[in-house]
């Protein structure tokens, strides 16, 4: 499958005007996954979750 982050780099201000895309370098889509870097995942969430 093709890379559509150019082409959707727009659609999360259109749909959910404070969201935030994040790129987490090094990770693919699997990098939540116990064999990928959950660790790396959590931290970013826990940092974005509790951001005030």
């Amino acid at each position: 499958m093709a890379d559509t982050a150019p082409d959707d780099a727009q659609l999360p201000a259109r749909v959910l005007p404070h969201a935030e895309r994040m790129t987490l370098d090094g990770l693919t889509h699997e990098g939540p996954e116990d064999d990928g870097k959950p660790l790396v995942v959590a931290r970013v969430l826990r940092d974005f979750c509790t951001a005030a």
